[in-house]
Order: structure tokens, then sequence, then C-alpha cells
């Protein structure tokens, strides 16, 4: 994703040197298009570097960079929300799990420090 982001700058500044700037939204689109949406399933779904291990991760500025990268769009975005959903629904329902089963064992009268 910083990649991403570094190579959107860049091609940014490219146009303020080299082309006029009436070109510079289409050329921008298009950059943005194969940097970022081509490779959404790979930026996205990684088990260790997508948007589930960032979240998981507490990686802030990661999660703000991928934010920046698939806000552009309403469809961009709702595939960035759809990955947030799932990890939020995953993590609440195991909290759940993890709690259910505790208050299993007490009623049970186990106690966890007997373990």
């Amino acid at each position: 994703m910083f990649k991403a982001e570094e190579c959107l700058r860049r091609e940014k500044e490219r146009v303020l040197h080299y082309l006029h700037s009436s070109s510079e939204e289409k050329l921008l689109k298009k950059v943005h298009y194969e940097l970022v949406v081509v490779f959404a399933h790979q930026l996205l779904d990684e088990r260790d570097s997508g948007c589930s291990a960032l979240l998981r991760d507490n990686k802030v500025e990661d999660q703000a960079r991928m934010y920046r990268l698939y806000s552009r769009t309403l469809k961009e975005l709702e595939l960035l929300v759809n990955v947030f959903r799932k990890y939020v629904t995953d993590e609440g329902k195991a909290f759940v799990q993890q709690v259910t089963s505790r208050l299993q064992m007490q009623s049970m009268g186990w106690s966890l420090s007997e373990k």
C-alpha cells in the first residue's frame, strides 16, 4: 500500500512537470486503477498483510493509508467496508464464543485456575 500511495504521488508530480494539467485527472485515474483496483484482492484479503491483519495488529497508519487508497469511489470503499465488516463480525463471534465457553465451564463448577 505504501508503494501504491508513493507511485500515485510521484505520478502526480510528473504530471505537474511534464504534462498539461488537463491530462492529470485521466492519468491519475488510470494509475490508481492499475495500482489499487487491479490488486484489490491482494491488498485487502492477504492473511498476513491485508486489511484484517492491519486491524488485528492495530496498524493505524496503514489502515489510514488503505482508506485513502480505497475511498476514491463508492465501489472501492465498499470493498474495504466488506472486509472490515467481516473482521468485526468474526472477532465478535469469537469473543462471544470465548465468553460462552467460560460461563459454561463456571456453571459446571470448573475454575479456570484449576486448569
